[in-house]
């Protein structure tokens, strides 16, 4: 169970975190949350969907990992299977939380719980004067730039629902040549959608530098078929 607390050098002041090409937090998950900007590099490994939250009604962009919940097929003790991996699962243990005595504030938290943290070897948190040290500045500035990506892809998507071309889609997958299986609860861009765009539609698409996002989108779909054979050689 995840114990987030906020980083500060009286309480973490000898700590240390080991670095994990494996991405082991992220092996059970089917899905890895995206920011736009990497729509064009994650194209080339995953499938792009997007995923509405039934509570809120939200969508988010996300990496198909797997074919179903709790399955990552990208995950290996030998390292990640993949060239590209999702800025969402690159940050962690840290994570940037809202400060309670700022709610327009984000201050960086640790989760204690990470089996990586200790005080002999990894990267420290704090020099010997107890000021931050390079690495978690270089992580508190990535997890900030990352912030203001997702409200980029935010306002992509909206931008999506507004022109109506987020569509529902129920992917039908066979595994090892047994019956079809069908994938529901996932969202693709209409391509028949957007060659009806209006000019002016594609010209605003344009302008907010949005159209190699689409693009990738369409074109990450034939990736699905990659999950299949990953997945058939486990079966």
């Amino acid at each position: 169970m995840p114990k987030f607390v906020a980083v500060n050098n009286t309480a973490h002041k000898d700590l240390k975190v080991q670095e994990d090409r494996t991405f082991s937090h992220f092996k059970s998950q089917h899905i890895a949350s995206l920011v736009v900007h990497e729509f064009a590099r994650a194209a080339q490994d995953y499938p792009i969907i997007f995923v509405k939250d039934n509570e809120t009604g939200q969508f988010r962009a996300a990496a198909m990992l797997g074919l179903k919940p709790g399955q990552n097929l990208f995950y290996s003790q030998d390292g990640w299977k993949a060239q590209y991996r999702p800025e969402s699962i690159l940050g962690y243990p840290f994570v940037l939380a809202e400060d309670k005595n700022n709610k327009e504030q984000k201050i960086l938290v640790i989760d204690e719980e990470c089996e990586r943290l200790n005080t002999k070897e990894g990267q420290a948190f704090f020099d010997e004067k107890g000021e931050q040290t390079k690495f978690i500045s270089n992580i508190g500035n990535f997890l900030s730039e990352h912030l203001l990506k997702q409200e980029k892809t935010q306002e992509f998507i909206k931008i999506l629902l507004e022109y109506k071309i987020i569509v529902q889609q129920t992917l039908e997958i066979s595994i090892s040549g047994k019956e079809n299986q069908n994938i529901d609860g996932i969202y693709i861009i209409s391509e028949d959608g957007f060659n009806k765009l209006s000019d002016k539609q594609f010209l605003e698409l344009r302008k907010h530098g949005f159209l190699p996002a689409i693009y990738s989108q369409l074109l990450s779909m034939a990736r699905v078929g990659s999950l299949v054979k990953m997945a058939d050689k486990i079966h």
